[in-house]
C-alpha cells in the first residue's frame, strides 16, 4: 500500500497476525482493463481519463443504438448554413469518422467488452463476495476477453450491420508508389503488405 495507507498491512498484522492483506478485486480489474486498452498501438483511449466502467458501457451502448440518428444529425448540422464554420467543420470531421468501417468495428468490440467488464466490476464490489467467487469472476472475464479476441469474424459481421460501408480504409486509400532514385532498390519488393483487415487486427483489435 502507499500514500495515506502506507504500512497499514503491517499495523493490521500487529493487531491480528492471522489477518492477510487482500487487494481490492474491483480495482485490480479496472487497472488491468485500462492498461490493456492503453497498451494497444492504435486505440481511441490514449490521453483520456477513464470514468467509471458503467459510464463507458452506457455511453457506448447508446452510441451504438443511435448510430443512424447521430449520423443524420451530423449531416443536418453540416448542411446548416446558419451554423458557424467551426461547428460545420467539426460536424463533418465526426461524420467522416463515423463513416469509417473501423469505427463501427471498434464500437461493437468495446461495447461488448465494456458491458462484461462493468457487470463483473459490479459483482466484485458486492460486500458479500468471497475470495473464491472473486477468482471465478477473474477466470470467467479472462476467458471472455480471449474468446472475444478470437471471434473477430463474428464482430466483423456485427460491424457490417452497423456501418455505412463494408470496406477498410486502408483498402481503398492505398499509398502511391514513390519513384525510385538511380541506384536505389525497393527493399519492400516481394514482401506482402498487410491488407486493411490484417492491419486493423494487429494495430487496433
Amino acid at each position: 500500500m502507499s500514500g495515506n495507507y502506507n504500512s497499514l498491512q503491517a499495523k493490521i498484522k500487529e493487531i491480528s497476525p492471522l489477518a492477510d492483506y487482500v487487494p481490492c478485486s474491483a480495482h485490480s480489474v479496472n487497472l488491468v482493463s485500462v492498461n490493456s486498452a492503453l497498451g494497444t498501438p492504435s486505440n481511441p483511449f490514449h490521453r483520456q481519463k477513464f470514468p467509471p466502467w458503467s459510464a463507458r458501457a452506457d455511453a457506448c451502448k447508446i452510441f451504438r443504438e443511435s448510430w443512424t440518428e447521430v449520423h443524420k444529425e451530423l449531416v443536418t448540422i453540416e448542411n446548416d448554413t446558419q451554423q458557424k464554420k467551426t461547428v460545420i467543420c467539426e460536424a463533418r470531421s465526426i461524420r467522416l469518422k463515423l463513416e469509417r468501417f473501423e469505427t463501427a468495428l471498434i464500437t461493437v468490440f468495446w461495447g461488448c467488452l465494456l458491458e462484461r467488464i462493468n457487470a463483473t466490476s459490479k459483482k466484485l464490489e458486492s460486500v458479500e463476495i468471497d475470495i473464491t467467487f472473486v477468482i471465478e469472476l477473474y477466470e470467467a472475464l479472462i476467458h471472455f476477453v480471449g474468446e472475444t479476441r478470437e471471434n473477430f469474424d463474428d464482430l466483423k459481421i456485427k460491424g457490417e450491420k452497423l456501418s455505412f460501408v463494408q470496406e477498410y480504409e486502408k483498402d481503398f486509400r492505398r499509398n502511391g508508389k514513390r519513384k525510385l532514385l538511380p541506384g536505389e532498390t525497393n527493399t519492400c519488393e516481394g514482401m506482402q503488405q498487410k491488407n486493411g483487415r490484417e492491419n486493423f487486427r494487429i494495430n487496433t483489435f
